[in-house]
């Protein structure tokens, strides 16, 4: 009988699994999630409390959600793949939020996400995504300043990136494929995503801040890279079902 401590126990050996055994502890994984995830839905359904997913946790699990990764790194954590149909009925969930995440899917990957999540969410629910802005990132070519300066010193040592003249080009590149990048959004391409996944009323936020209480203070990435990188690279937008 699957428990969460021995899931998670047989999680913590992936990396050193390969072939069926990998896919074999995957399967037993998925089954356990599902099963979760929906006895949690069911709970909270029954009790009328909102229910508030968090789609790649990482370090940064919150308290009062259900908190999903598809690498879970501690045992609150369900095992969740944005790449795939969720779980999930439709329409039982009230906000959902994800940090630093999307970056990690191909544009086509993030569309088919992003519509997964509009399924799930309530009509009126809430999706906060934070992600990296290209359009900052590409700043790093064009402009110049003191922020821009303290960014690429920042970057080449965070990263341990070869000191160069032309910092730039080598700070630029290593963000685009470092991390398991795959898809960097602007805000019109992040905009036009998610209107054409059927949302609405889109507005930017700052780090931190909602209209919303619950979705306020959720963001961790500043404390991994610092609240001056994290404000420079970073964007953040709302949507409503």
């Amino acid at each position: 009988m699957m428990d969460e401590k021995s899931i998670y126990a047989d999680f913590q050996r992936y990396q050193d699994l390969s072939g069926d055994d990998r896919e074999a502890l995957l399967v037993r994984w998925r089954a356990w999630s599902s099963q979760q995830l929906q006895e949690t839905l069911d709970r909270l359904g029954r009790n009328r409390h909102s229910v508030n997913l968090q789609i790649g946790t990482g370090r940064n699990p919150l308290v009062g959600w259900i908190n999903s990764d598809v690498a879970p790194q501690n045992p609150t954590s369900v095992f969740l793949d944005a790449k795939q149909p969720m779980p999930i009925s439709s329409a039982t969930v009230d906000s959902i939020f994800s940090e630093h995440m999307l970056e990690h899917l191909t544009l086509e990957e993030g569309k088919g996400f992003l519509a997964e999540c509009r399924r799930v969410l309530r009509p009126g629910g809430i999706i906060r995504v934070s992600t990296p802005n290209l359009s900052q990132i590409v700043s790093l070519w064009f402009d110049s300043g003191e922020g821009i300066d303290q960014y690429l010193d920042w970057a080449i040592m965070w990263n341990r990136l070869p000191s160069h003249e032309n910092r730039r080009c080598i700070v630029i590149n290593n963000f685009m494929r470092a991390w398991g990048h795959k898809f960097i959004y602007d805000k019109p391409t992040l905009l036009f995503v998610l209107g054409t996944s059927g949302f609405r009323n889109i507005v930017e936020c700052s780090v931190g801040e909602s209209t919303h209480p619950t979705l306020c203070n959720l963001e961790s990435h500043q404390l991994h890279i610092g609240n001056l990188q994290n404000e420079f690279e970073t964007m953040i937008l709302e949507a409503e079902k």
